[in-house]
């Protein structure tokens, strides 16, 4: 964790904003997706709040994770424009290859599945996001090239 930036927020006041800005600097120590949630009583006592304020906030963004989250976060949208062209199914075939259900992590700590509302690619569904990139237009065969892809990264 950052010394500079609690000094930053606890100088700038305690906005929910502020509390998004440290929870996206936050580390994962196992190298994987930052926990981006993990550390709510910490940041709660840092900035001189209630745990509740820290948890509205890190639970009302699909960005946090209230727990640790494998190394690929595969955050598939599941409104209706991107349900109306095959979302759904996709969801399902990502649960049935990597032996999980949505919210859940790989018992290797590689993936964690997490449906979400709208990524704002409406026009491009199905729509899944990885990180910060997103991949669009997708089906089962680039669903499986994306998965091996993953798996093969370094």
């Amino acid at each position: 964790m950052s010394v500079n930036m609690t000094n930053i927020l606890l100088e700038a006041g305690t906005n929910e904003l502020e509390i998004v800005e440290f929870y996206l600097e936050e580390p994962n120590p196992s190298g994987g997706e930052p926990y981006r949630g993990y550390y709510g009583v910490h940041v709660a006592q840092l900035l001189q709040i209630s745990s509740i304020e820290v948890y509205e906030v890190a639970s009302f963004y699909s960005q946090f994770n209230l727990e640790p989250v494998g190394r690929f976060v595969l955050e598939v949208c599941r409104t209706g424009p991107c349900c109306i062209v095959g979302a759904e199914r996709l969801i399902t075939r990502l649960e049935n290859s990597l032996g999980i259900r949505d919210g859940e992590t790989t018992a290797d700590g590689t993936f964690t599945l997490k449906t979400v509302e709208c990524l704002g690619a409406c026009g491009y569904g199905p729509v899944m996001q990885v990180g910060d990139q997103y991949y669009e237009n997708l089906d089962e065969k680039k669903i499986n090239a994306l998965l091996e892809h993953f798996k093969n990264m370094d």
